[in-house]
């Protein structure tokens, strides 16, 4: 049994340590469930870190408290991001697909607000998430009059209390409930790109020392079908993984030092 166990790339034995790690809303891929985290995203790395060895429990967090405390402290998993220069300096990722990103942007049905190209965003009064990243022309973008919220919920009341002229959003940011709004209608400009997933341990958790391990079992658990598998379980299409094993993001004088453990990539 432990020979099989061994096989499937499953530690037999290894220190066992909990992870403290945070939720939020963003459905259908994650969300706040009583005193853990529901969805794919949350489910994919209870198995990473419970085949490493490892255990986590969830604290529902806004998005902008959690990069505070992965930059500063008290945080061990920061699930579902993407990935810029900014956030690899204080992040350990941890790449388990991709998807095709849409950028869209909404505005009450009653406005005549138009929207065909980006620069016409520069005329009007835009709505955004707090510390989130959308796209390199949004977060790049000089000029623009951007009002940041905490979340979506408050993006849209203040959209159809003309309080924000426009809203953006995406597919990894609850896109579909801004569809579903009857107060609100999709302008006719939409970006698309590819975006990179990842879940990160930030560089100043002591669980930093765990972090080949967990790599190595995403790209088992990648390798062999288990996150597609985990995806379509919640009916959500599952991150492509047509991207290779992991990349070398992190050079070895970034990482803390480790002792060989079960689990661990020995590439």
């Amino acid at each position: 049994m432990a020979l099989l166990l061994s096989l499937a790339g499953i530690p037999v034995s290894a220190p066992a340590d909990t992870f403290v790690g945070h939720c939020r809303q963003r459905l259908p891929l994650m969300a706040p469930e009583g005193r853990g985290c529901n969805g794919p995203v949350p489910e994919m790395i209870e198995r990473a870190l419970r085949y490493a060895g490892h255990t986590v429990t969830w604290h529902p967090y806004p998005w902008a408290r959690s990069l505070h405390m992965a930059r500063h402290g008290g945080l061990d998993i920061l699930p579902m991001h993407s990935l810029d220069a900014k956030r690899r300096t204080f992040l350990l990722p941890i790449l388990y697909g991709h998807r095709v990103r849409t950028i869209a942007y909404f505005a009450h049905v009653g406005s005549d607000v138009e929207v065909d190209a980006f620069d016409d965003l520069r005329r009007y009064r835009v709505g955004a998430l707090r510390d989130s990243f959308y796209s390199n022309e949004f977060n790049n973008a000089v000029g623009l009059d951007v009002f940041h919220a905490t979340h979506n919920d408050q993006l849209r009341t203040m959209l159809a209390y003309d309080r924000l002229d426009v809203a953006v959003t995406s597919n990894i940011h609850e896109i579909e409930q801004f569809r579903q709004d009857k107060n609100l209608r999709q302008l006719a400009y939409v970006e698309y790109f590819v975006n990179d997933r990842y879940f990160s341990i930030p560089k100043h958790s002591e669980k930093a020392v765990y972090y080949d391990q967990i790599v190595h079992q995403i790209d088992l658990m990648r390798g062999r079908g288990e996150i597609d598998a985990i995806f379509r379980n919640y009916g959500v299409v599952p991150p492509r993984q047509d991207v290779g094993p992991h990349p070398t993001l992190i050079r070895d004088s970034d990482k803390p030092s480790a002792s060989p453990g079960p689990g661990k990539s020995s590439q």
